[in-house]
């Protein structure tokens, strides 16, 4: 065999070793795509406010601190809201247990509210995976829930519970804005207590029933339509 003949043989015996050996490794499997994040959006704040001239009933005028904590989502099937705040107030506006007769310590403490709010919506069309609710400026029809509690322990002690319930109609506007209108069914409690009179008649809670509330709220992003958004506001000062 020529010398030539001989290192062409080693060249192929080397190149057929070589893809054999590679046809023999463990191919690896692509990785699964990651799943969809469960929140498509999540927004949470935490805000501290002072008003310097707050009012109360009873009360002219009185400083408070305020801290609101808020929450907003959407999710695969709708949104959820959530929102709760802590009010006090200086002692101009006393809480009840701290001024006579039902406290001689002689110090006087202001006002704590605390006041809740959720709403939750559930779209017909991510439900039932339709474009069935989708006409013309109509995107979507949601099912709305929510209820609202709040307490106090100064004036009237007052303390509100609702709960209401609807449907929510979304509606596409223009430079990519967006309008929804909720008829809502509302129940409201209310509960007082005018506090340092004993009769028991004047510690109450009362079912104010059910009514129709109609609300509503429409949104423009103001980053992308600055000149428009301008338009707006000159001819709401109009």
């Amino acid at each position: 065999m020529s010398v030539k003949k001989f290192l062409l043989a080693a060249v192929f015996a080397v190149t057929a070793t070589g893809v054999a050996g590679a046809a023999d490794l463990p191919v690896k499997a692509k990785a699964p795509p990651l799943a969809p994040p469960f929140f498509i959006v999540n927004d949470n704040s935490l805000e501290y406010s002072h008003r310097f001239t707050a009012t109360d009933p009873g009360v002219n005028k009185t400083a408070k601190d305020l801290v609101t904590f808020t929450h907003f989502d959407v999710w695969a099937y709708g949104t959820n809201f959530f929102t709760v705040s802590w009010l006090r107030s200086a002692k101009e506006d006393p809480a009840v247990s701290s001024v006579p007769p039902f406290s001689t310590a002689g110090v006087t403490v202001g006002t704590s509210e605390i006041y809740g709010l959720f709403r939750s919506t559930f779209g017909f069309n991510q439900i039932l995976n339709t474009k069935a609710f989708a006409i013309g400026p109509l995107t979507n029809i949601s099912l709305e829930v929510g209820a609202d509690a709040n307490a106090s322990n100064g004036g009237i002690l007052s303390g509100k519970t609702d709960v209401v319930a609807g449907l929510d109609f979304s509606f596409a506007l223009p430079y990519g804005g967006h309008l929804e209108v909720s008829p809502l069914y509302y129940k409201e409690w209310q509960h007082s207590q005018f506090a340092g009179i004993p009769s028991q008649s004047l510690d109450y809670t009362r079912d104010l029933g059910g009514r129709d509330r109609l609300c509503g709220a429409a949104g423009l992003p103001a980053a992308q339509h600055p000149a428009h958004v301008q338009r707006l506001f000159e001819l709401l000062r109009a």
